[in-house]
């Protein structure tokens, strides 16, 4: 039969604020962040926004829910191999808060995006 899974919302509620305590209580400047690949779904982005929590996104697809979701872009990490042009142009467009860079190729489509929409993001750069 198809399988069943169920996410206890009050449990990822619980992890997220006990992780904050503790960063909080140890004066860490950090960011609990939610892997959209464990369950990229608008319910979900909902409690990661409420609690305060970031999200890694991978694909034009996550990110698309994010902002169904409205969850605030600045707080969106876009990560991802191998990412095309559309999907950097649709990050930019939708001004989330990181870029991962990969390679050479997307620094260079990432720089010619940026350049012609007169923008900027801040960028990681994954080695």
């Amino acid at each position: 039969g198809t399988p069943l899974v169920v996410y206890d919302v009050s449990q990822i509620r619980q992890q997220i604020r006990s992780f904050r305590r503790v960063f909080d209580a140890n004066q860490v400047d950090y960011a609990v962040s939610y892997a959209s690949k464990a369950f990229a779904a608008i319910a979900m982005y909902q409690v990661a926004a409420v609690e305060g929590a970031h999200v890694d996104v991978v694909s034009a697809g996550e990110l698309y829910t994010a902002t169904k979701a409205d969850f605030p872009m600045e707080r969106v990490s876009f990560h991802g191999n191998n990412k095309s042009r559309e999907e950097l142009e649709m990050a930019v467009d939708h001004h989330v808060g990181t870029i991962m860079i990969d390679n050479f190729h997307e620094i260079e489509l990432l720089a010619t995006v940026l350049e012609e929409r007169d923008e900027s993001v801040d960028v990681m750069l994954r080695i």
